[in-house]
């Protein structure tokens, strides 16, 4: 009998053991970064790549994370401060030089923070004409194991919705995949 109970006693212990280390919680992505690489990759036309900033300033508590990004473009100060609620209830920001605020969706995935935008689009094809479409951004910012880099990922789907699209709302349209990478600085 006490053979038994002592088997079950280290099941026990073993079992919370391994759930407690697959389960440390969402990394802390708190500090200043500066980009230090990016690239994108346009498949046609040109468009934004939703750069927060050259220089970047991210606050996290629980609830939330505020990422404060700053660039230099032609000699003025551009600043974009963004509020992401990752328990998957949405937020709005406003990115500099958008006309509307951005709805997103923000969550913890597997110590990825991914954040989806996900709006109706119109757009013009050659072969049948107009027609619309559900547009998702996909974005995903993910620590590196010694906490020194940090990587944003954005990926969009123009060409699922429709391989043919040439143009949306007078724009030409593209479909993008963009990465940041960036150091953390002392």
């Amino acid at each position: 009998m006490k053979p038994t109970l002592l088997l079950i006693a280290i099941l026990i212990s073993l079992s919370t053991f391994s759930h407690t280390q697959k389960d440390n919680g969402p990394p802390n992505l708190s500090g200043t970064w500066k980009l230090k690489s990016a690239s994108k990759n346009t498949v046609t036309g040109s468009g934004t790549s939703r750069e927060i900033g050259d220089n970047l300033v991210i606050t996290q508590t629980d609830g939330e994370l505020v990422f404060v990004g700053t660039s230099v473009v032609k000699g003025i100060v551009q600043t974009n401060r963004l509020t992401f609620y990752p328990d998957g209830r949405g937020e709005e920001n406003l990115w500099t030089g958008s006309k509307r605020p951005v709805k997103t969706v923000t969550n913890w995935d597997k110590g990825v923070l991914r954040i989806l935008e996900i709006k109706e689009v119109t757009f013009r094809a050659p072969t049948y004409g107009v027609k619309k479409g559900e547009l998702k951004i996909k974005e995903e910012w993910t620590l590196s194991k010694d906490g020194k880099k940090l990587t944003q990922r954005i990926r969009d789907n123009w060409f699922e919705i429709d391989p043919m699209v040439r143009e949306v709302g007078g724009t030409a349209a593209y479909s993008m995949e963009v990465k940041h990478v960036y150091e953390r600085q002392p």
